[in-house]
């Protein structure tokens, strides 16, 4: 890796590698990647636990850190080059209430591997995918079981950007879904939309407010009952062009409409 910089953001110093995507629209900007949506969606932090689950270089979680009231943030980040990143950044900062694992999260504990390139264009990029161990695998483990080992309570928002295992991952968190008090930040592509949408309505879980490809979830007895039909063709509008999955959509839009 070549490039590594270093940049203050609201007194923060965040490091980074310029060629990055995300680090570099923080430095072009000078500002938190996400900023406005951050300021947004960080109220439904309400002085308990956040689980940032795909961390990259901290952004997310050291915002919630110095801008929210949240008691503490567990910040998974699988991908050893931006876990190393998010170290630096936090112990940069003093900051004690991000805990950062190196740690892979699906619907199951185990191993997993990188399933595609990374460039250093865009770090945030690595995806895994359950494996057997190997030298270069990652712990794997389920929100459930985390929590569970570590008898967490009062969780106010999971946040997962994943690259493409939004699905597993929420079927790995049922025990909290059942608790119906957790609000659900996920980035999700079009072809996970609809299952991801459809699993949380069936956890009594309704889609509260979408800004490109991140969706929010909130449980139906705190959520306004916004239009998921509008909701969703405003999530669509920034994807039309894909086809193959327009059918299924309009079918979920009827059963859910």
């Amino acid at each position: 890796m070549n490039g590594n910089k270093s940049i203050s953001i609201q007194n923060i110093r965040f490091t980074g590698y310029f060629e990055d995507s995300i680090f570099g629209y923080m430095m072009k900007k000078h500002t938190f990647f996400e900023y406005e949506l951050l300021k947004r969606w960080s109220s439904v932090i309400n002085g308990g636990i956040v689980i940032d689950v795909g961390a990259n270089l901290g952004n997310h979680s050291i915002y919630w850190a110095v801008n929210s009231n949240a008691q503490k943030i567990y910040a998974f980040e699988p991908y050893f080059e931006n876990y190393k990143l998010l170290e630096e950044n936090i112990m940069n900062n003093s900051i004690t209430k991000i805990v950062p694992i190196n740690q892979a999260v699906n619907e199951t504990n185990g191993f997993s591997v990188l399933r595609n390139q990374v460039t250093h264009q865009n770090l945030g990029n690595a995806s895994f995918i359950l494996s057997e161990k190997t030298d270069d695998s990652v712990k794997t483990v389920s929100l459930d079981s985390f929590i569970q080992e570590f008898d967490l309570n009062g969780i106010d928002l999971i946040k997962i950007d994943s690259e493409g295992s939004d699905c597993k991952i929420i079927q790995g968190m049922k025990k909290i879904l059942e608790q119906e008090q957790t609000a659900i930040w996920i980035e999700s592509e079009p072809s996970n939309v609809l299952f991801v949408c459809e699993f949380l309505a069936d956890h009594k879980y309704q889609l509260s407010d979408c800004e490109g490809m991140n969706l929010l979830f909130l449980p139906e007895k705190k959520n306004k009952r916004m239009n998921l039909k509008e909701l969703l063709k405003k999530y669509m509008q920034c994807y039309s062009d894909f086809i193959d999955i327009k059918c299924e959509y309009e079918m979920l839009l009827d059963k859910r409409g």
